[in-house]
């Protein structure tokens, strides 16, 4: 896998408002400076209840 072919589909994720997880899988290619491991708001907001 090329990362222009990755960072491709974040940019369109990106411009569709999905977030982005890449797997660890990515590493050897992306670099750790380059990976994105978003989680979608909901998840999020879970965290946060279960705090409470």
């Amino acid at each position: 896998m090329k990362p222009e072919w990755v960072w491709n589909l974040t940019h369109q994720a990106h411009s569709l408002g999905i977030p982005v997880f890449m797997k660890e899988d990515l590493l050897p290619i992306m670099g750790e400076a380059q990976m994105v491991q978003e989680f979608p708001p909901a998840f999020y907001r879970v965290l946060e209840e279960q705090k409470t």
